[in-house]
This record gives structure tokens, C-alpha cells and sequence, in this order.
């Protein structure tokens, strides 16, 4: 997920939240999901990765975007960094 040659955007934050919506294991080969495994991580990374946007991303530190507004997404995080 975080190989960015597929999805330019995919940190550790997202993957992390969209494994969790997919109900993934986040140590599981990705050669070992099944079709279905797949299919949730596809609807998992559209979701999380558009509600990210709509909360105009995660600021952990000192990320603004170009209106200089801290993201708010962080306070939607349900996995991260727990």
C-alpha cells in the first residue's frame, strides 16, 4: 500500500485506517487475500482517502494545506497511532 508507483498518497496514517475499514490484518501478505479481502480494501481506500479530502488531510505537526488550514482528519483517526 505505501508503494507509491500504485497510489501516490498512501502513508503510513491511511494505510493504517483504511486496513482497519477493510477489516485487514495489517501483517497479512498481500499475496494471501482473497478476492473478497481485495474488493474491501478497494471500497476501504476510495472511502477513507475521500473523506480525508473532505477534511482537508491529517495535520499531525505543522502540515497546512494552500489556504494555510490545519487538516482535520486527525480527529477521525480510529487506529493510528494506538
Amino acid at each position: 500500500m505505501l508503494d507509491q508507483n500504485f497510489v501516490s498518497g498512501i502513508g503510513n496514517i491511511y494505510a493504517s485506517e483504511i486496513l482497519f475499514s477493510a477489516k485487514i490484518n495489517p501483517r497479512k501478505k498481500a499475496s494471501r487475500l482473497t478476492n473478497q479481502q481485495i474488493q474491501s480494501l478497494c471500497v476501504s481506500t476510495q472511502s477513507i482517502l475521500k473523506e480525508a479530502i473532505e477534511f482537508r488531510g491529517s495535520t499531525l505537526r505543522n502540515y497546512r494545506d494552500a489556504t494555510g488550514a490545519r487538516g482535520n482528519f486527525i480527529n477521525r483517526l480510529k487506529v493510528y497511532g494506538r
